[in-house]
């Protein structure tokens, strides 16, 4: 059964708390930095600094204030004078003032709540008056504002929450370094007009379940104020939870129980997922955000981030040691250990005292329990006794008589003659450790025959208080039946000599892309939100390794939470389950029980019982016999043993509960209105502590728990990593910036260059920009011979070695070892071949662990060498490549041995040159002859009107005329025919319009001797483009022979460029340092490679 969004107004009182805050850098403000300027400067009086800061004389001397506060400054009194001093004045000297830590000293009164169901403190977010109905507000049992149980930790929190909130209306954010409440503060700050021990209502809206099996009211807070925490929602929805069992009968918790009754049946009891995996989920596929919506998701991450954090500072405070006690003598020693520790104050509970018990010496030890408290008595330490079962027990009389006159000796004890109403038994020592056992120390059994089980609770340091220590002396100062005497209970790591848990260092939020670098359609932007994704998913990480390494603490169990967590067990074990108790109860042990437990044990859990004694029933077999009957249905699986035991002890799976309350015959139950019998029990999540009490038990019952032993979950091996860098400034940087080169140095001169760089390769930011950086760290970097700097050096070489830089490649290895892509010697020959000879064997004897990309490439280069420079001395080289290489580099080496015993000379490159261009000088020769004889086909065909130009015309077109030798050579195909004709066009003896006219002359008529415009210009320009088409054709076709010499040359030359045709990275050479030395070959042997044909 469930309710959703039901809306919760808790109660809250308003007070004040004192704090001194800062600026949330922590570096100098601007005031601050331009008034240690103006006093290095020589303004040494007030007056002087008010007058150029801008500020009153009252402001100036606040800041003065706050400077010798800080060591920054002296104030020679007699002379009203100030200067610079320690710090300051080195700084000032060195002209590093920016590097000085804020001096700010603001006291402010911060406003807060405290919620009046838990206790928790707030920021001040209440209402004046409670919105919704009256059955909406929650009742109480807090009457008013008691700060006596929060520690500095929450007080801190609450007040730099509230800072924040103050912050974000004002623009300027602020860090509290240190908070209190004075004693007189409440009086003092409500006379000036404060708002203290005010009424104010807090609306939450949560979800309400009722568990069907135990029938407790469970509250999922699911939306509250934002500076109401995971850890804060956690306490309200235990308070709402125990309110609801205290206090059935008011309106608030029975209008719920009424309109669950009519709600339809919920699937089981939910929980509120936390925020780790929550954050977890968020930043996968943060890659894929449209850069408008970066900043929307980034609030969303940091807002589940803060959630994050939260949780985990209040898993750390959870966090403790764990020590298990078993047996009677073991119990002793340890009650007797804390009680004689004690420092300042001990707590005793035990719901009976007998006479003898307290007064005589347990078996074995040397002193009384009454000894024993009476000399932490004499040493100053303040006790206080709890004791009674039920609300009408009475204190024995001896014991009363005992510990009455012993009160009248001792101021320090403290105890009442009415009952504390408790069946716990637990020792409190200081705020520092605790034992919660089964054992009635008090009160032990004559028959010291029966098992009895303890935890002892302390923290995981030195003089450290741990949180579950803490809520056990809270509970007792409110079980304590007298009000007056409870209040002088301490609370308080402070004032118990102990320390709070410190709060862990949590990873911050990573910065958000700036707007010109995601919006950017580019590399540099998508690597923004690259390394963006990169970030959150490093602080998501880190935090689920710090909460697995943490585990799932300690904590408090009380009264009903024990049923709550029973049916729990019974409804999500999955590897164990074991239950220990006094008896078994028909209370307990139901037909809903059973179904529970048949539904655990069908699913494969491993389920044992233990008890001392079988209860009564109404039925013939009783719940012991329902127990054995599932035992003996699957006896793999369920193992039922009835022993002397009386220890008190669940565990369901890798969770161990264990304390005073009998799991299988305390239902829980109460009277409606009475007061509860207190129970009290210590649960903590660890495997490896539910396998140390397992190991006691198989001691004495091995068929029993043996077989639970050794299924605790396996851990989660994890290495918190430290967090990248941001690099958000710096993709804004490089975003607007035209020289990215530029913006490296200046990075990298103040921070670590290879972290950064490994923080962009995983990004995905491209090569070339790597590069950029790469080369950017090298020129700044201190040291060159450090691991990341040598791999630096590697990959940035092999880029070099890709980009034909054969010579950078080599310089950039050096020294250092070098990457195994690119052999030194290898990079040294490159060097070599583009530079010129160096000293020393450049090919090593011994090839034969070379792999076959190297060996390729020294082929090819060494086979440059030999033809391009003549470098005949690198052939024994060679030669001892070709026996380490494969099929096709040897085919390479062969060709150019055989071309050098042929030839003795280098490759010829004039020569290949114009034999290489022999192919495209035929398809030029070509395309000019088609272009002659289309402007010769335009020559041949004018139409004329008039007699005179057909003469001309024909005349032009016969045997020894201009236009019949250019068909003629056309039609021969040999430009040669109209040589002579060109020769004297070309040398300007005659021309294509002489010779028209000259044609003209010879067929004139009586009228017209040539032809004259409009059409003589068009004639003449025909004619002269047939001209100037058959001279680039005859230009063209005008190549010289080929002598025998050259001709025997060349084909030598063919021979090797068949030979050579294979030069590509091929057989195991498909690498990247192959692959660029063989385009290198291919480039340098162009001339030779690109023959065709016979010479």
């Amino acid at each position: 059964m469930r309710l959703k969004a039901q809306l919760v107004v808790v109660p809250c009182v308003t007070f004040a708390a004192r704090a001194r805050l800062a600026a949330d850098s922590g570096a100098l403000t601007p005031v601050e930095l331009l008034a240690l300027r103006a006093i290095g400067l020589g303004l040494d009086d007030v007056d002087s600094l008010a007058e150029v800061m801008g500020l009153g004389s009252r402001p100036a001397l606040d800041v003065v204030y706050d400077f010798w506060l800080r060591g920054y400054v002296v104030v020679d009194t007699a002379e009203a004078k100030v200067r610079l001093a320690g710090e300051a004045a080195r700084a000032f000297s060195e002209g590093a003032l920016e590097k000085l830590g804020t001096a700010e000293n603001n006291l402010q009164v911060v406003p807060l709540l405290q919620e009046l169901v838990s206790g928790s403190v707030l920021p001040s977010l209440g209402r004046l008056r409670p919105p919704g109905s009256e059955s909406a507000l929650v009742p109480t049992m807090r009457g008013g504002l008691n700060l006596a149980g929060v520690t500095r930790a929450e007080l801190l929190d609450a007040v730099q929450l509230q800072v924040e909130r103050q912050g974000r209306k004002v623009g300027r954010n602020l860090s509290v370094q240190e908070a209190w409440v004075e004693p007189d503060q409440l009086l003092v700050e409500a006379s000036a007009g404060a708002t203290i021990n005010e009424r104010r209502f807090l609306p939450l809206w949560a979800d309400v379940t009722q568990d069907p099996d135990s029938g407790r009211l469970l509250f999922n807070i699911v939306e509250a104020p934002r500076g109401v925490t995971p850890p804060r929602r956690q306490g309200l929805e235990r308070g709402l939870a125990l309110l609801a069992e205290r206090l059935p009968d008011q309106l608030f918790f029975k209008r719920l129980r009424e309109e669950l009754s009519k709600a339809p049946t919920a699937d089981g009891v939910s929980a509120a997922e936390p925020a780790i995996p929550r954050l977890q989920r968020a930043v996968s596929g943060l890659s894929d955000t449209d850069p408008g919506l970066v900043d929307q998701r980034q609030k969303q991450l940091n807002e589940l981030h803060v959630e994050a954090c939260h949780e985990l500072r209040s898993l750390a405070r959870a966090q403790a040691q764990i020590d298990v006690v078993a047996g009677y003598e073991a119990h002793e020693a340890e009650v007797l250990r804390l009680i004689e520790a004690a420092q300042r104050q001990l707590v005793l509970g035990n719901p009976w005292m007998r006479p003898t018990a307290l007064l005589e010496p347990p078996p074995g030890m040397g002193k009384s329990w009454f000894d024993a408290i009476e000399a932490a008595l004499g040493r100053g330490v303040q006790v206080f006794l709890l004791w009674g079962i039920a609300v009408d027990s009475i204190l024995d009389s001896q014991v009363a008589n005992a510990l009455g006159d012993l009160a009248a000796r001792f101021p320090g004890l403290v105890f009442s003659r009415r009952s504390s109403t408790l069946h716990a038994k637990f020792v409190v020592r200081d705020a520092h450790e605790a034992i919660v056992t089964s054992y009635n120390f008090l009160n032990p059994p004559t028959a010291r025959d029966s098992l009895e089980l303890g935890l002892v609770v302390r923290g995981t340091g030195d003089d450290v208080a741990p949180e579950a220590v803490l809520d056990l002396l809270e509970w007792s100062r409110n079980a304590f039946p007298d009000y007056l005497a409870a209040q002088r209970m301490l609370l308080l790591p402070a004032e118990l000599g102990a320390t709070e848990m410190a709060a862990p260092e949590l990873p911050g939020a990573p910065a958000v892309p700036a707007a010109e670098a995601a919006a950017a359609a580019s590399a540099v932007g998508r690597a923004a939100i690259s390394h963006w994704e990169s970030a959150w998913k490093h602080v998501a990480s880190h935090l689920v390794d710090m909460a697995d390494q943490m585990g799932g603490g300690v904590r408090l169990v009380v009264d009903r939470e024990h049923r709550e967590a029973l049916w729990g067990a019974l409804r999500s074990a999955g590897r164990r389950l074991a239950v220990l108790s006094d008896r078994v109860s028909v209370d307990v042990v139901t037909d809903r029980f059973i179904r529970a437990l048949k539904a655990r044990l069908d699913a494969g859990t491993a389920a044992s019982f233990l008890f001392r004694r079988g209860g009564a029933s109404d039925r013939s077999d009783g719940p012991a016999g329902r127990l054995v009957a599932e035992a003996a249905r699957v006896p793999d699986r369920c193992r039922v043993r009835e022993g002397p035991s009386h220890a008190k002890v669940l565990v369901c799976d890798d969770t161990l509960v264990v304390g005073s309350f009998n799991f299988l015959s305390y239902s829980g139950e109460y009277d409606s209105g009475a007061r509860e019998r207190a129970e009290l029990s210590i649960a903590v999540d660890s495997g490896e502590a539910v396998d140390r009490v397992l190991t006691v038990l198989a001691e004495a019952w091995p068929d029993a728990f043996g077989p639970l032993l050794g299924l605790a979950a396996p851990s989660r091996s994890s290495v918190l990593e430290g967090l990248p860098a941001s690099l958000q400034p710096l993709f804004a940087q490089l975003a607007s910036s035209p020289d990215p080169g530029r913006v490296f140095v200046e990075r990298f001169a103040t921070a670590d260059p290879w972290s950064d760089l490994a923080a962009l390769e995983e990004a995905g930011c491209p090569d070339e920009l790597l590069m950029v950086g790469a080369a950017a760290a090298l020129a700044v970097a201190p040291d060159l011979g450090s691991d990341p700097a040598v791999r630096w050096r590697g990959r940035l070489a092999l880029e070099r070695w890709k980009a034909h830089d054969f010579i950078g490649a080599a310089l950039l290895l050096e020294p250092g070892a070098p990457p195994p892509a690119l052999p030194g010697w290898l990079a040294r020959l490159g060097a070599s071949v583009q530079g010129g000879p160096v000293d020393g064997e450049l090919v090593p004897a011994d090839l034969s662990g070379e792999e076959p990309g190297v060996l390729a490439s020294a082929a090819a280069l060494v086979i440059v060498a030999v033809l391009r420079e003549g470098r005949f001395e690198l052939l024994d080289g060679l030669r001892r490549i070709r026996t380490s290489c494969g099929e096709q580099p040897r085919q390479w080496i062969d060709a150019t041995i055989e071309f050098v015993e042929a030839t003795y000379q280098p490759i010829p490159l004039p020569l290949l040159r114009k034999q290489a261009g022999r192919a495209q000088r035929e398809a030029d020769i070509a395309a000019a002859r088609e272009e002659f004889a289309t402007a010769l086909s335009r020559a041949e065909n004018v139409g004329f009107r008039f007699p005179l130009g057909e003469h001309t015309w024909t005349r032009l077109k016969m045997d020894g005329y201009l236009l019949g030798v250019l068909r003629a050579a056309l039609d021969a195909d040999d430009p040669g025919k109209a040589a002579s004709l060109l020769t004297m066009i070309s040398k300007e003896e005659t021309s294509a319009e002489s010779l028209m006219d000259a044609a003209s002359y010879e067929v004139r008529d009586e009228h017209n001797s040539r032809i004259e415009d409009p059409k003589r210009t068009s004639c003449v320009k025909r004619l002269q483009k047939a001209v100037e088409a058959a001279q680039r054709w005859a230009i063209l076709a005008d190549t010289p022979a080929t002598t025998r010499s050259d001709a025997a040359v060349l084909h030598s030359c063919m021979v090797l460029a068949r030979g050579l045709a294979g030069l590509t990275p091929t057989n195991g050479a498909s690498d990247e340092p192959a692959a660029a030395a063989l385009a290198f070959a291919r480039k340098r042997l162009a001339p030779l490679l690109s023959i065709g044909g016979k010479p």
